[in-house]
């Protein structure tokens, strides 16, 4: 490590080369050269290259810290990042939320954790997301929701996040996650009443969700948990006059079967609210 002590900026990466492999030239490179921003992200570009980008070598926790790694690093080298190296993305990802919290880093690990991919990388973003809300006592209803101050901060528009909980719904490999199961669960079974007026204002893609809802509902693959928060969630939808009647029709086809009583139950919901 003696070789980094002093040692200037510049001289980082012709070092990291020189010791290419080498877990103890990184550290020292991470722990005692001054390397700022722009040569930060250019060393972590290398550890990447090299297949060695690790959330816990050692000099991370630092490297992570506001004003050394830059906030979009991760943003910026997901797309051409294998699977391994992505989980390890979303560790760091949630060091750096931890030291300061970035809006934009916030709304990318949250999004990773809805888009459809490899479902071991899907599952660290859950994870490292709720591990960061944990760390500071959100209450029940995290900042992803079903919300208006959610969609609003993660889609931008209603018509995105319908797009993209479909797709979410659809992506089934993370509905079957067990270790997710009670995050998703509670994300489908507490929508804001708040976001239902926006809904109506897009009906074919409020449907294609509650088909979606629905779909999930019958995959006995996945968690009766999330199946049943899916029931809950056609009921809140179904609420709206504007889609009683096809989410009745839906929750109708579930007669008989597991879901019949939650179902239901969303039904008698439905007719309360039409009064």
């Amino acid at each position: 490590m003696g070789l980094c002590v002093g040692c200037d900026a510049g001289d980082a990466l012709p070092i990291a080369r020189a010791g290419r492999g080498d877990p103890a030239v990184y550290q020292a490179l991470l722990q005692r050269a001054a390397m700022p921003a722009p040569v930060l992200e250019q060393f972590g570009e290398f550890l990447i290259a090299e297949g060695a980008f690790r959330a816990s070598q050692w000099g991370m926790k630092d490297v992570a810290r506001e004003g050394r790694m830059p906030a979009g690093f991760v943003a910026r080298h997901w797309q051409n990042a294998g699977i391994e190296t992505r989980v390890e993305l979303c560790r760091f990802a949630e060091m750096q939320l931890g030291e300061y919290g970035d809006e934009e880093l916030h709304r990318f690990l949250g999004m990773a954790a809805l888009t459809p991919s490899d479902v071991k990388v899907q599952s660290e973003a859950w994870s490292c997301l709720y591990r960061w809300y944990d760390s500071f006592g959100f209450p029940r209803r995290r900042p992803l929701a079903i919300s208006p101050a959610a969609i609003q901060f993660f889609f931008g528009s209603p018509g995105r996040f319908l797009a993209g909980f479909e797709r979410f719904l659809e992506g089934r490999e993370i509905l079957r996650e067990s270790l997710q199961r009670d995050r998703i669960a509670n994300l489908l079974g507490d929508p804001d009443s708040a976001a239902l007026p926006w809904f109506v204002e897009l009906p074919a893609e409020t449907l294609a969700v509650a088909g979606a809802l629905a779909g999930v509902m019958r995959d006995g693959e996945i968690d009766l948990m999330i199946r049943l928060a899916c029931a809950d969630l056609l009921g809140f939808l179904g609420s709206a006059a504007a889609f009683r009647g096809p989410v009745t029709v839906l929750l109708r086809t579930f007669q008989g079967t597991d879901m019949d009583l939650q179902s239901s139950r969303a039904l008698e919901r439905i007719s309360q609210a039409a009064g």
